[in-house]
């Protein structure tokens, strides 16, 4: 993460890009000592507010966030590999607030180390409970996260050269 300067890491702001440019933000711990807070802010999102809670739940807030920025935003906090893009064509702001419990996730076995194939299913399974929980909190604001096969941009590096530096 970049560093916004020295007034913005005195209140624990930090700054990131997406998307849709620079995401502010700020993370507090909750009052009652369990879990954080998180704020963070950029044109597409608005100002969204992530609040832990007891046994891996989620409460996201957001007052007038776009579909965009929610792709966005689901993109950065959902613990899976496939990105999240916005296929709704909907334009506008909308307030959303989305419950997501991710508590008894399986972690992958120890006896799948060792054994990509293996490990790949189990990762694939994950994913796949994941999308589900989150399909939970999203279906009662008549969303749904699906699997699509498309062309997704990416970036290869297939070399890289040190240069010498002097002393």
């Amino acid at each position: 993460m970049d560093s916004l300067g020295p007034a913005a890491a005195d209140n624990g702001q930090t700054g990131t890009t997406g998307f849709a440019g620079e995401i502010i933000e700020r993370t507090i711990p909750n009052a009652d000592g369990k879990g954080e807070t998180n704020t963070m802010s950029n044109p597409q999102m608005g100002t969204v507010q992530m609040t832990d809670g007891p046994d891996l739940f989620q409460r996201i807030e957001a007052p007038a966030i776009t579909f965009e920025g929610l792709a966005e935003l689901l993109d950065r906090v959902m613990p899976v590999a496939a990105p999240v893009l916005d296929m709704t064509r909907l334009k506008g702001r909308y307030r959303v607030r989305l419950d997501v419990s991710l508590n008894g996730l399986a972690k992958p076995a120890k006896t799948s180390v060792g054994d990509p194939a293996a490990m790949e299913r189990e990762l694939a399974d994950r994913d796949e409970e994941v999308l589900k929980r989150f399909n939970e909190g999203l279906r009662k604001l008549g969303l749904q996260l699906e699997r699509r096969r498309g062309p997704v941009e990416t970036l290869v590096i297939d070399r890289l050269e040190k240069s010498p530096t002097g002393n």
